[in-house]
């Protein structure tokens, strides 16, 4: 049967409860209000404390868990809405594998409120999965079976999450870059793999419906990390899972890469290239061929995010990430606190890059690019192991190994750019090559001077102590 649910969440201004991990709310239902209380960070297991109100209840009413009261209490006079979801729900039990799964399947609409009490509002449109009794595995197979006979793809944020991100910035700038350090390597390595998941679930859409480009660059950065995880406990797996995604992943950037690429070259290589107001003979149709190669790029980074294959590799990483099954690591490293294994997960990382950069012919563009992806994936693991020492030497170290990121990441885009109007010159002969030699001449230039600077960026990195050294 069809029933219409109408949910009203509470929070403060600045999101006190969400950032805890609490969510408040009161629902219309079937002629009755029913507030309920919902916490834990983890949207896959969550304790649900629910009571119905009365004509005489205020609101909100206590749930009996003291942490909990005595944080709505102190936010209760800074209360307000922060979303509302309203949806018509169909629902019913199916029995798959040897468990029972309640499917729910909810359409309807969210809002939701900034600081300013700006609204933003959209469209809610999913099938909710809930295992009642039985073994988790099977939810994600269920899950699976969904995903590749149905247009569908999977995420496992909230109603109220999915309303706050109804604005990229929600969405793009929560990407986990951190391990908890507070817990053992396994408990942590699953912590990060579901955060992953999750945001770049919220992404997805950004990328298949919005065409943001800062979408795509995040999800691009989302799927690297994953990547240089994946490498830092490869010595250490127990099992095959991780590293299969891992390939995915790195197959994935690829395909998302022209869209990216594209992105800058137009937003921001040629305006720089054109700004002094002198432009080649050609120059017009460069950008607008180039138009054309972008809008083709991405269609095709759309055609992915609604692909099965890439609604079964988020199903995967969410599975990683909560299942109890299969363990992530071996025996003799699982148990072990972050700050303990960090060493020996980034000395193998800092060793490469020392010897990328001795033996590299230091002048020449191209063979820069070991070292390039040395320091990208040496800043990706020291983010994620980061905060075992949090204090003044890892903001220098850090921001030694982002300048020289930078540097080498400018070397790179002027090869890009130079491909990239190459590409875009071809369809009109000899004036577009004319442009497009313009745009390559002047990447060139920008790409030699940071060659000079590079290794002075490296010379002051290299006297650093690194900080999982500490």
């Amino acid at each position: 049967e069809w029933e219409r649910l109408d949910t009203t969440y509470f929070d403060t201004p600045g999101r006190a409860l969400s950032r805890r991990g609490l969510s408040l709310r009161l629902r219309e239902q079937a002629f009755s209000t029913v507030q309920s209380v919902k916490t834990g960070k983890n949207p896959i297991l969550r304790k649900e404390y629910e009571q119905v109100l009365t004509a005489k209840d205020g609101f909100p009413v206590k749930t009996g868990k003291k942490a909990i009261d005595r944080l709505i209490t102190q936010k209760g006079k800074k209360l307000r809405p922060s979303a509302r979801t309203i949806v018509d729900r169909w629902s019913a039990l199916a029995h798959f594998g040897g468990s029972e799964i309640e499917i729910a399947v909810d359409l309807g609409r969210a809002q939701c409120w900034d600081e300013a009490a700006t609204r933003s509002e959209g469209l809610i449109a999913e099938i909710e999965l809930e295992l009642k009794t039985g073994d988790g595995k099977d939810i994600f197979d269920l899950a699976r079976l969904i995903a590749v006979n149905a247009p569908v793809w999977p995420s496992a944020e909230t109603k109220l999450a999915s309303a706050y991100a109804l604005t990229l910035e929600a969405a793009a700038v929560s990407l986990p870059k951190t391990l908890q350090t507070d817990s053992d390597a396994e408990a942590a390595l699953r912590r990060y793999l579901q955060e992953m998941a999750l945001r770049i679930g919220l992404l997805r859409p950004h990328i298949a419906d919005m065409r943001a480009p800062r979408a795509v660059h995040q999800m691009r950065i989302a799927l690297r990390r994953l990547r240089s995880l994946e490498r830092a406990f490869r010595p250490y797996r127990a099992g095959e899972g991780l590293r299969r995604l891992a390939g995915q992943a790195r197959a994935f950037g690829k395909h998302l890469a022209p869209a990216r690429d594209w992105d800058v070259f137009i937003d921001e290589t040629t305006p720089a290239v054109f700004e002094g107001g002198y432009e080649p003979e050609g120059a017009t149709s460069l950008r607008a061929q180039s138009e054309r190669l972008r809008a083709e790029a991405w269609v095709r980074a759309g055609e992915l995010m609604v692909d099965p294959i890439f609604a079964l590799f988020l199903i995967g990483l969410l599975e990683l990430g909560s299942s109890d099954g299969a363990p992530l690591l071996k025996a003799e490293i699982a148990d072990q606190l972050i700050s303990a294994i960090a060493p020996d997960v980034l000395n193998p990382t800092w060793r490469k890059l020392r010897k990328s950069a001795k033996t590299t012919d230091r002048y020449n563009a191209s063979a820069l690019h070991d070292v390039r992806l040395s320091v990208k994936r040496l800043r990706y693991q020291s983010q994620a192991f980061g905060a075992i020492n949090a204090g003044k030497k890892q903001k220098i170290f850090m921001a030694a190994l982002s300048q020289l990121q930078k540097g080498l990441g400018r070397i790179n885009d002027a090869a890009i750019a130079s491909t990239l109007a190459d590409q875009a010159g071809l369809h009109d002969g000899e004036p577009g090559m004319r442009a497009a030699g313009f745009v390559s001449g002047y990447k060139a230039a920008e790409a030699k001077a940071s060659i000079r600077q590079i290794w002075k960026d490296w010379k002051h990195l290299r006297k650093l102590k690194p900080i999982w050294r500490e």
